[in-house]
């Protein structure tokens, strides 16, 4: 789950999974194809909105700025792309009639391009405005017409609650694939006609079915843990062949430029199929599992992808001495190199939380001489608040060792935090902190969904920087009798 109050299962399959933000762009060295994007924007509130992208090349991040706009709604973004480029110019997000609704157009660049988008943003003239004024001219405009048309068409607001919700709710597993499948193939059949009409770039075509088949896949894979939300927590009877679509997923053998969107599925297919394997009897560990699903030098690009989203120690040191790539092992140690502040045996960093009462209170001091089970959770996020009975659980288990359950709220403000617990009759050890220490947490355990869980020794130092969740059963009480028993 973003750290945002908007995030949801919808929201999450509809990105792809799941949408991460990095730096600015900038210009690189080399690069000599320049790309620009005009625009004039009629129904602007703000000075700014916010540009989001992807760059489909070797390990590039996903990228946000805030860029300016006039008082008469007009702006240029000067690029220097070696790749494509994929994202959307988002303009907020308007209430009305008790629905949001977020303002997007939606951006297809190729090296070279210059293209001018117009169009309205005010949604309380019409929340159709957008598509009823958008247009696009210059070099590329037909890809930008694209991207555009195939949200209209297959986004709507009905569509989205349906795709995301009743479909869950209502059809039965096998009918859910089928139907996942056929809205993947009408996705298809889309892009083939427009491609045969409109001439689209074959890259974009290229893009987009492989986005409505990851999708597909998605949604299938969800479908279980969608389910058993929506059926307040009641287990769903899967046929004994439900997962065999997995088997016929096939992932790239060239990761090199597949782009953030590819990587992201890639990593939710493989972290899922490996949990599917471990149920069905597989010992090995996460890369001796990786290595009979990529080819060698896809793995290295896909693991070090991986790091940011999910770090694990194993992967880390898989681009120390004697990794085999050098030019990946380098954007790992330039990018990443921070996280080995994650690896175990590392001080946690220092923070001062308060507690109920306001009292603040030193983590050093406090945790000393105790192990600490860290639950980071906030009173928006549903995934987090779907873990508390387990850890609840958790905790009378584990009454009268060495070890203390604490629950750190990320939320934005004190007073939804203490009416949550008053309201819930939370009990344990709770505590809230303010933006400034929730920053240091944030960057030494690259804190970028939550719920999220640490365990610390008796000192203070990492036993694990993303530990299984009170909901994982086995794991967690394996991981949690391991380290007891190292300190008995």
């Amino acid at each position: 789950m973003k750290l945002k109050r908007n995030a949801s299962l919808a929201a999450i399959l509809l990105s792809g999974i799941i949408l991460l933000a990095g730096c600015t762009a900038t210009k690189n060295k080399g690069i000599v194809n320049n790309t620009i994007l005009t625009g004039h924007i009629d129904g602007v509130k703000d000075p700014y909105f916010q540009f989001n992208y992807d760059l489909y090349s070797l390990l590039e991040a996903s990228k946000k700025e805030n860029i300016d706009i006039d008082e008469e709604g007009n702006f240029r973004i000067d690029l220097s792309l070696k790749s494509p480029l994929k994202g959307n110019l988002y303009f907020g997000r308007d209430i009305i009639r008790g629905l949001g609704h977020n303002k997007n157009i939606y951006i297809y660049l190729e090296p070279g391009d210059s293209v001018h988008v117009t169009a309205n943003v005010d949604f309380f003239q019409d929340t159709a405005i957008i598509e009823k004024t958008l247009g696009f001219s210059g070099k590329g405009a037909v890809n930008n017409r694209f991207v555009n048309d195939a949200d209209f068409a297959f986004n709507s607001y009905p569509q989205l609650r349906d795709n995301n919700y009743g479909f869950i709710l209502t059809l039965s597993p096998d009918e859910y694939k089928r139907n996942a499948d056929s809205i993947r193939d009408e996705q298809i059949r889309y892009v083939s006609k427009y491609y045969d009409t409109a001439h689209i770039s074959p890259r974009l075509k290229e893009i987009f079915i492989e986005e409505s088949e990851n999708l597909a896949s998605a949604r299938k894979i969800n479908y279980p843990s969608g389910k058993k939300s929506f059926s307040q927590g009641k287990e769903v009877d899967l046929p004994a062949d439900y997962y065999n679509f997995m088997d016929n997923i096939h992932i790239k053998s060239d990761l090199e430029n597949a782009g953030v969107p590819y990587l992201r599925f890639t990593h939710f297919y493989l972290t899922n199929k490996y949990k599917l394997a471990q149920k069905n009897g597989f010992t090995g560990d996460y890369i001796s599992f990786l290595d009979n699903q990529l080819p060698k030098r896809a793995r290295y690009v896909y693991m070090a992808y991986s790091l940011r989203q999910d770090f694990r120690p194993e992967i880390f040191n898989q681009f120390g001495k004697g990794s085999p790539f050098k030019d990946i092992k380098k954007i790992v140690q330039e990018r990443y190199g921070y996280l080995a502040d994650m690896l175990p045996g590392k001080p946690a960093v220092q923070v001062v939380f308060e507690d109920i009462n306001k009292e603040k209170i030193k983590s050093g001091p406090y945790f000393e001489g105790k192990y600490v089970y860290i639950d980071f959770w906030a009173t928006w996020c549903k995934p987090c608040i779907a873990e508390i009975p387990d850890l609840v659980k958790l905790e009378k288990e584990y009454e009268g060792k060495n070890i203390e359950f604490v629950s750190v709220s990320f939320d934005d403000g004190r007073p939804e935090w203490e009416e949550y617990l008053e309201k819930e009759k939370l009990t344990g050890t709770q505590f809230w902190m303010d933006a400034k220490n929730k920053a240091l947490y944030k960057r030494q355990f690259n804190i970028q969904l939550i719920p999220r869980f640490i365990l610390l020794d008796t000192e203070g130092k990492i036993v694990n920087a993303d530990a299984p969740r009170p909901s994982s059963g086995k794991q967690i009480r394996n991981l949690l009798d391991q380290t007891l028993s190292k300190g008995s």
